[in-house]
């Protein structure tokens, strides 16, 4: 199997996951549940803020231009506000919610993706996953 045909099947695992939940709403225990209900600001701005002082740390010489600007850009737009209006316009689905190619392994037995780690599982935009 090429590295393109997993992804493949990695991202049909996870579009079938978002079918399932697509818009049905979210158990209030799921992450990113208080946030869409306007509550929780804090714990929404405090990685928020880290993230910001990381950022300000990193040395960028070695960057583009261009990263450098949508990082920095994205960071100084992050408002809690901003973002629960934003995010309350769009579908939303269950989501794995940390997404990446550690958590997806090849079932030999059932000949597909298993994915794994369901930590940061919530109710979110299904770009997330993507991203």
């Amino acid at each position: 199997m090429t590295s393109e045909e997993a992804w493949k099947l990695a991202f049909e695992a996870i579009a079938v996951t978002h079918a399932k939940h697509w818009n049905k709403g979210g158990a209030e225990y799921l992450k990113g549940v208080d946030w869409m209900n306007g509550e929780n600001r804090e714990g929404w701005e405090t990685p928020i803020k880290a993230a910001i002082r990381g950022w300000s740390q990193v040395d960028k010489s070695w960057m583009s231009e261009r990263v450098v600007a949508v990082i920095t850009n994205s960071l100084n737009e992050a408002d809690f506000d901003k973002a629960i209006a934003s995010g309350n316009e769009r579908p939303k689905s269950l989501c794995h919610g940390d997404f990446h190619a550690k958590y997806g392994f090849w079932c030999t037995k059932k000949n597909k993706i298993v994915l794994c780690d369901f930590s940061e599982v919530g109710y979110m935009s299904p770009m997330s996953d993507l991203v």
